[in-house]
């Protein structure tokens, strides 16, 4: 027969030999589960936000609120400086036309307005048979005296047929200054002579001596406008 077997007993964790370093692992275990407490659940706690983590949001906030205040300022500078600077360029703008203005103005003080030589030379031309009309004076006097109707009015529409065409063209090539009084002259000369042959035909002598001094005051008078360089050397207007 078999010896009857010994009462066995489970050997535990704490009086097996040489479990000492495994019980205490498993002691230190199960502290570390105890106090866990929510890990052996599967739950993973939250570490706190620190002081400085908390800070992070507010301090961001207030770099994009200086950022846009600076962008804010630097875009009103820009602007001040452009309107500035288009202020400065009317002034200078406005200084350059007044010295251009000046500079004009004084150039034509330097060198004032003349006949061309190609007017004076039809001025010199017409104003030969105006002064030759004007020599006949004399001789439409004496037959105004003597009351010649006839051949008053043929002097008046012979010689001195010509004398309102050339005052014409002598009053188109003047200076433009000149040219107002010396139509204004022209015309009264043309209506003297009108006068006259009107009263050399109804034969009015008293009417007759009276348009001749007009006709003759009217010669003078125009011949004043006529330029020095258009008379014939050595006579005088």
């Amino acid at each position: 027969m078999l010896p009857p077997l010994a009462a066995t007993q489970p050997e535990s964790s704490l009086t097996r030999p040489g479990r000492s370093g495994q019980i205490s692992c498993r002691i230190a275990v199960g502290t570390l589960i105890g106090t866990a407490g929510p890990v052996s659940r599967g739950i993973v706690p939250v570490a706190p936000q620190t002081s400085r983590q908390k800070g992070r949001r507010p301090h961001w906030s207030n770099v994009q609120s200086r950022l846009t205040l600076v962008l804010a300022m630097a875009a009103q500078l820009v602007s001040t400086l452009r309107h500035s600077l288009r202020r400065l360029a009317l002034v200078a703008l406005a200084v350059v036309l007044s010295f251009g203005l000046v500079a004009c103005d004084g150039g034509q003080a330097k060198k004032p307005p003349s006949i061309s030589p190609a007017d004076m030379a039809i001025i010199q031309r017409q104003a030969e048979g105006f002064l030759a009309a004007k020599d006949r004076l004399p001789e439409l006097a004496s037959l105004v005296n003597e009351k010649n109707w006839v051949f008053t009015r043929n002097l008046i529409h012979g010689p001195m047929q010509e004398v309102g065409r050339e005052m014409l063209y002598i009053n188109q090539r003047l200076l433009p200054a000149d040219r107002a009084g010396a139509t204004a002259l022209a015309n009264q000369l043309k209506s003297a002579l009108a006068e006259l042959d009107e009263a050399a035909r109804l034969q009015d002598g008293e009417r007759l001596r009276k348009s001749y001094i007009k006709v003759a005051s009217g010669f003078g008078a125009y011949a004043e406008v006529l330029p020095a360089a258009a008379l014939p050397s050595g006579s005088e207007a």
